[in-house]
């Protein structure tokens, strides 16, 4: 939790504890804030350890040089009941 808490100030990123079940009980445990300034330190220290997020740095500068965002190459925004189907089939695994 720590950490989450740490990178939620770094970057402004919230974070939801998901309720698979029933999705509309979900809550926000850390809120979103904006931010003006990247702490570039940490975002070298993620990108360094998790080629997931390198990968997706990539996409972005590439996004933002030829200005057009390829959609394809991000997760789609699930609706209501695409959301609660796809973590039903997910939560085996759990």
């Amino acid at each position: 939790m720590n950490e989450l808490k740490r990178l939620s100030t770094a970057f402004g990123i919230g974070v939801i504890r998901l309720d698979v079940d029933d999705p509309d009980s979900s809550e926000v445990i850390l809120p979103a804030k904006p931010k003006d300034i990247i702490d570039w330190d940490t975002v070298n220290k993620l990108s360094s350890i998790n080629p997931d997020f390198r990968d997706f740095l990539k996409r972005i500068r590439i996004n933002m040089t030829s200005r057009e965002v390829r959609k394809e190459m991000y997760d789609s925004v699930l609706d209501k009941d695409e959301l609660i189907k796809s973590l039903s089939k997910n939560k085996v695994g759990l």
